[in-house]
């Protein structure tokens, strides 16, 4: 199949200015360089010329260990054909070394917070409307447990979550670090910062019951009644309803309203027995943002 799509894409070759279609085929060149050399792999092909591939894919977190230091081509001259200003700025950014674009995005997608109503209702909780609203209110179900079910977390915030627990402090203003001049200082100590910081620390003890060496994968399978996850070892875990909430990017919606059939395709195979869990957005600069 990928073999055919490939060749649908090549031939004939796309005209330059048939943009959408050599998007497509950059797209799909990078999924096959990542699905044949892997990022983890990535750093022991490259000084191998024909373990390189052409283009690969990575996340935006990771790019910059690779750009900085010149492992990637400068693709400037491309950046209008891939997307030019319809492309996410930040992300642009992210890319960038010295005013040169040496990785570009292709997709993005917002967080949710994602949550049962029936456990929001059983706790007598109302949606939030505020970040601090949120908090209290997410704690008050951990506190309520209304299904007394052990270990139960109003909020499921792994103690590893960083790219989650980081929202707390740009709601509030804080910063992980500022750059001046090229050169780039801690901000975690301004009070901004640390105001997010103390109100995830308070989720930690007083909201969430996830292990501390947890991280953001797969958290739908604490929201289901019931659900079966496969692991990479094709062993399988079996988990029950431990959360009343979560944070995840929105395309979570389609994975948590499967029916409850086993989809043995899929990285984690679902067998969901609870109602699609409903969603609030999440806050940026402590303000709900609609999405």
């Amino acid at each position: 199949m990928m073999d055919d799509l490939l060749q649908e894409m090549i031939d004939p070759a796309p005209a330059p200015r048939d943009a959408p279609r050599r998007r497509r085929l950059w797209m799909t060149v990078a999924i096959v360089g990542l699905a044949v050399v892997g990022v983890t792999k990535l750093t022991t092909a490259l000084p191998d010329a024909n373990k390189t591939p052409d283009v690969t894919e990575m996340g935006n977190t990771q790019s910059p260990t690779f750009t900085n230091v010149g492992a990637f081509l400068d693709i400037s001259d491309m950046y209008k054909e891939l997307g030019g200003s319809d492309l996410l700025q930040s992300f642009v950014d992210a890319g960038k070394v010295d005013g040169k674009n040496y990785t570009l995005p292709y997709y993005f997608g917002s967080r949710y917070a994602f949550y049962r109503k029936d456990v929001w209702s059983a706790a007598g909780v109302t949606v939030p409307t505020t970040l601090d609203e949120f908090n209290q209110d997410v704690a008050t179900i951990a506190q309520k447990n209304p299904k007394a079910i052990k270990d139960f977390s109003g909020f499921y915030l792994g103690g590893q979550d960083w790219r989650d627990g980081i929202s707390w402090i740009f709601a509030n203003g804080g910063d992980i670090a500022t750059e001046k001049g090229g050169k780039w200082t801690a901000t975690l100590e301004s009070d901004k910062s640390l105001k997010g910081l103390q109100q995830l620390q308070d989720l930690y003890k007083n909201a969430s019951k996830a292990p501390n060496d947890a991280k953001d994968s797969n958290q739908y399978i604490y929201l289901n009644d019931s659900d079966v996850s496969t692991n990479a070892d094709n062993s399988t875990t079996k988990t029950s309803l431990s959360a009343a909430t979560i944070m995840a990017p929105g395309w979570l919606a389609r994975t948590s309203a499967r029916s409850a059939t086993a989809d043995t395709d899929s990285p984690s195979s679902v067998t969901n027995t609870a109602p699609a869990p409903s969603r609030i957005p999440c806050w940026r600069s402590s303000r709900l943002a609609q999405m």
